[in-house]
């Protein structure tokens, strides 16, 4: 019997849980052609829910769907060749259109196909010298999408990485100049990094400020991960009463990797019902597995930080105030500001409802057992 719990990869179809609000939203955004800032933490399952929302559209014949995982792009020059490669790839269906593509749309540019290791694995090489090539690369989209009277939606993930580009500023603002004139093609922009998504969409002084439509994912409800998980078990003869499946979800904050990581784990431990030393096992497990990571990210912390941390842990409210900063040794409220300041940068924290929490539920629950309790 096949594991129904998957984690480390994009969710789809049955696997895929509620959001339904969240995919509406966006059908709506890609019908209307309003372009879409989608924000969360990492591994909060953005990326899932945009490919389940383009996957489910309906009359889909009219559109096509283009996603670029920007994760490992490092350059301007790296990214105009990814652009253009995920661009001709959905649109051209045979090795001949992508020929008359080339030939049609690029007048200037004098791309050369790399081809891969693998079965239909293949890119374009080319070196963008002057403006020319530019306009040819970031028109591609609409040029296409005019020609076969198409919509055309444009998902750009770990959209925050182009701010380590080289003249990052100049570089966001050849891309609004040429993309706000698209009529046929909008774009989604996803990131993890919630301060400098802020910093690119939302700050008045940047070129991508007021572009799209700004959405921040929140977690999936727990009434819903409580139906999920029995589903999922008895799906496959097995049983998991609501307070298991409630106690999942509350260990893993909602947090999706999580919840489906520790189900993947107390389904191997189970045969026909799910005991509750189980769930135990479950939980160390996952931890034990991320432990050297959870050490190295800790010994690279001060030891304002750390204490910082512990207080979070604790749930304290007013971080800056002098009876927290004398009780846990804080420092100075500057010191303290500036500490939430690196933590958030690091991904370690995250401010939320107006309280600070961790980005990972398991991380806290390691910190808590080894510098706490």
């Amino acid at each position: 019997m096949k594991n129904p719990f998957v984690f480390g990869k994009v969710v789809a179809g049955e696997n895929f849980v509620n959001r339904h609000e969240e995919i509406t939203l966006l059908q709506n955004h890609f019908n209307h052609q309003i372009h879409t800032i989608l924000i969360s933490p990492r591994r909060w399952g953005k990326t899932s829910l945009v490919l389940q929302a383009c996957q489910t559209m309906p009359n889909t014949k009219q559109f096509r769907f283009c996603y670029l995982d920007l994760f490992g792009v490092r350059s301007e020059q790296e990214f105009y060749q990814k652009f253009a490669s995920e661009i001709i790839r959905k649109t051209a269906t045979k090795w001949q259109e992508i020929g008359s593509w080339l030939k049609n749309f690029f007048r200037h540019l004098k791309p050369k196909i790399s081809i891969g290791n693998q079965e239909n694995e293949w890119s374009l090489d080319f070196e963008v010298s002057d403006n020319q090539h530019i306009e040819e690369v970031l028109n591609l989209p609409e040029k296409i999408a005019q020609k076969k009277n198409l919509k055309m939606v444009v998902c750009l993930d770990e959209f925050q990485n182009i701010d380590s580009f080289t003249e990052t500023t100049s570089f966001q603002k050849l891309l609004r100049s040429y993309w706000q004139h698209h009529q046929k093609v909008s774009y989604c922009f996803l990131g993890s990094k919630r301060s400098m998504m802020s910093q690119i969409f939302e700050k008045q002084k940047m070129p991508f400020f007021k572009f799209g439509q700004v959405l921040h994912l929140n977690r999936i409800a727990t009434e819903h991960w409580i139906e999920f998980l029995q589903k999922s078990f008895q799906a496959t003869q097995k049983t998991i009463s609501p307070t298991q499946a409630l106690q999942i979800a509350e260990i893993a904050q909602n947090h999706p990797y999580y919840v489906q990581q520790i189900a993947f784990w107390v389904w191997l431990e189970t045969d026909k019902i799910v005991q509750n030393d189980a769930l135990e096992k479950a939980i160390k497990h996952v931890i034990a597995q991320n432990e050297p990571f959870y050490e190295q990210i800790v010994e690279n912390l001060s030891h304002s930080q750390i204490q910082l941390l512990k207080a979070i842990v604790q749930q304290e409210k007013q971080l800056s105030s002098q009876e927290t900063i004398k009780k846990y040794h804080l420092g100075t409220s500057a010191l303290v500001v500036k500490n939430q300041r690196i933590l958030q940068e690091k991904e370690i924290i995250f401010s939320e409802k107006k309280q600070y929490r961790f980005e990972d539920p398991l991380l806290e629950k390691w910190f808590s057992w080894k510098f706490v309790l």
